[in-house]
């Protein structure tokens, strides 16, 4: 998951010195040395990640922070802040000037790596969160949804993991003036428990649990259907930066090192609250505002004239943003064969099983669609052949692993599938990348 990045320093050998290190993890870098360069870059250029330096000269890393995200058109991409000073008040007022991290230098590379990797695959979700409420939007269904800052976060949930005595305390007093609701847990089981049955804002996870298991806990917490898109904070102590990285690679969304500082812990909670609540009610927008014409009433995917539309929309943010769009196309064997000897109903069964077994084995930001009776259609984006190949591989798998079991079937109904897949080129329309992965399909289909 390469991306691009926007480097922002005054001084040349520092800008060097990132770029260099972020190309070696095949990053595509651009350079800024003033606020304004770095200001219009980022309109122009809409990098993933802007990574800015709090001490540039015409004005502060601060300024530019809050001009970039006061803007519509730049307020979505993530901002890494670097200072030489380790002040919690100075990562503070980063943080409210709207910064998503603050970094001290100078940067290890694996704690630069992991934030840089984690951010860009969270902006890369919210990303396909509003390119899809475009699509419908174009469809005259609703208008865009604005994210406020300024969001009151009255009723909040909180989750707190820990342990230790003496942290738990202290750490619920502090999360009880941020949250209206903190709930205390100190092992995982319990943890796994209350997260199932209850919907928290956010959770808090010690990385220091005495069973070793905090970060099995991040990475079960992020699986789960109910806790996927649940921001998750954990807490570390100084030196365990190895482990942070990889609580960031699970899908953390951020983490403390400690002591905790009361206010740097409310600054983050609050904005990963807000921004969590933004995006449920993308979700929400999205799942209410679709009428038939978008959806298909049988599968509850989206149709093929939703995925047409919003194909055309992901090739343009693709070829603007050098990322790899790829198109599967997913036909059930022998289906006219099924309906005759089980019955129409069980037919039906049949799909609305598929249509979950895929949507559960892709990615928040991929979309599945039902391209047409029994045909699906999987749109994928940030991949390359390979992987796309292998994705393919893996959903054939996931059709063909286990039988059917439709409610009135005479036994249980093996499957099978035939799968074209088209990967986009350079100046492709949507209607070329539909074709090269039909073409693909009709070719797997003669080979049955």
């Amino acid at each position: 998951m390469a991306g691009r990045i926007l480097v922002v320093d005054g001084i040349a050998r520092n800008r060097r010195l990132l770029e260099a290190s972020l190309a070696s993890e095949y990053f595509n870098v651009l350079a800024a040395r003033t606020g304004q360069e770095a200001i219009e870059l980022a309109r122009s250029q809409r990098p993933d990640l802007v990574l800015l330096d709090a001490g540039i000269g015409d004005f502060d890393g601060f300024e530019v922070c809050r001009r970039l995200k006061a803007q519509p058109e730049t307020a979505h991409i993530p901002v890494v802040m670097l200072t030489a000073l380790s002040d919690p008040g100075e990562r503070v007022r980063g943080l409210e000037a709207g910064a998503d991290d603050f970094l001290t230098k100078p940067v290890e590379d694996v704690a630069l790596f992991a934030r840089v990797r984690a951010l860009i695959r969270l902006k890369r979700m919210a990303d396909e969160l509003r390119l899809r409420e475009r699509t419908i939007a174009s469809f005259g269904a609703l208008q865009p949804l604005v994210y406020d800052e300024a969001e009151s976060l009255g009723g909040a949930r909180l989750l707190l993991v820990e342990d230790r005595r003496d942290e738990a305390v202290a750490l619920t007093a502090m999360l009880a003036t941020i949250a209206g609701h903190v709930r205390l847990v100190d092992a995982v089981p319990a943890a796994l428990d209350l997260a199932a049955s209850e919907d928290f804002d956010i959770v808090v996870v010690s990385l220091d649990l005495a069973d070793d298991k905090a970060v099995a806990l991040c990475a079960r917490l992020r699986q789960s259907e109910l806790t996927r898109f649940t921001p998750i904070i954990v807490l570390a102590e100084p030196g365990e930066q190895q482990r942070v990285a990889r609580a960031l690679e699970l899908g953390v969304n951020d983490y403390l090192l400690r002591p905790v500082d009361r206010n740097e812990m409310a600054a983050r909670a609050r904005a990963q609250i807000r921004r969590k609540r933004y995006h449920d009610r993308l979700r929400h927008r999205l799942m209410t505002s679709l009428s038939l014409s978008v959806t298909d009433p049988l599968t509850g995917l989206y149709s093929r004239r939703y995925l047409h539309a919003h194909l055309d929309q992901m090739l343009i943010r693709s070829q603007d943003e050098a990322m790899r769009t790829a198109l599967i196309l997913i036909d059930l064997d022998h289906f006219a064969a099924l309906n005759r000897e089980h019955g129409f109903a069980a037919g039906d069964q049949v799909l609305r099983d598929c249509a979950l077994r895929l949507q559960r084995n892709l990615r928040g930001f991929d979309l599945a669609c039902r391209y047409g009776g029994e045909t699906f259609a999987i749109l994928l984006s940030d991949v390359d052949g390979n992987i796309a190949e292998r994705v393919a591989m893996r959903l054939n798998a996931v059709l063909s692993g286990e039988p059917a079991r439709p409610h009135g079937a005479k036994s249980p109904i093996s499957l099978s599938a035939s799968i074209g897949l088209g990967v986009a080129l350079a100046g492709d329309d949507a209607g070329k990348l539909v074709a090269r992965a039909h073409d693909a399909l009709v070719a797997a289909k003669a080979r049955r």
